[in-house]
C-alpha cells in the first residue's frame, strides 16, 4: 500500500526528553478566546474520526450503487454526505493546528452494480456501524479536554437518525 500511495498514515507526534507540566488553570479554557494547541489522544480521535467517516462513506458509496430499492439508495446517499460533513469538520480542525490530514483513497469503490447483499443486510450493516460511530464519538468526547471538541463530537452523535421501512 505504501508503495502504490494508498496507506493513510497516522500523524507523527514528537515526543520531548523533559516534561513539560501545566501551571495554571486556563489549560482547560477553549469556551472563548484562544484555544491551547490539540493533545496527541485529541489528534488521535480526530485522525480515527477522519478515516472511518472516510471508509464508511466508501462502504455507503458502494452499497448506494447496488441497492436495488430507491428508498435504500437514498438513504445511503444520505449516509455518503453526513460522512463528508464529519470528515469536513474534523480535518479543518487538523488544518488549525497545521496538522496533515489524512487523504481519503478514492480507489475502495468499484464500478460493480451487482448486489453482494440483500438490501435488508446492508442496512443493518449501516445501522451497526452508526451505533459503532456513536460509540467512538462517546469515547472521544470522555478523552478531549479541549470544549469545542467535545462539544463537537456531541452535537454529531446526536443527531436523529432516519430508518427505511423494510418490507
Amino acid at each position: 500500500m505504501l508503495e502504490k500511495g494508498i496507506y493513510v498514515r497516522h500523524p507523527i507526534i514528537n515526543t520531548f526528553k523533559e516534561a513539560d507540566t501545566v501551571k495554571k488553570q486556563n489549560f482547560l479554557r477553549g469556551f472563548l478566546g484562544e484555544r491551547r494547541p490539540l493533545l496527541a489522544q485529541e489528534v488521535f480521535q480526530l485522525f480515527f474520526g477522519i478515516r472511518t467517516n472516510q471508509v464508511g462513506g466508501a462502504l455507503l458509496t458502494g452499497f448506494q450503487q447496488v441497492a436495488r430499492s430507491k428508498q435504500v439508495r437514498a438513504y445511503m446517499a444520505r449516509g455518503v454526505e453526513i460522512a463528508r460533513k464529519h470528515v469536513n469538520i474534523f480535518s479543518s480542525v487538523l488544518q488549525r493546528e497545521k496538522i496533515p490530514i489524512p487523504m481519503h483513497s478514492r480507489e475502495f469503490v468499484t464500478d460493480s452494480t451487482i448486489p453482494p447483499f440483500s438490501d435488508r443486510l446492508m442496512m443493518e450493516h449501516v445501522v451497526i456501524l452508526g451505533s459503532i460511530g456513536v460509540v467512538d464519538y462517546a469515547t472521544a468526547v470522555a478523552s478531549s479536554i479541549r470544549h469545542d471538541l467535545s462539544a463537537s463530537y456531541a452535537r454529531l452523535s446526536s443527531r436523529p437518525r432516519t430508518m427505511v421501512k423494510m418490507g
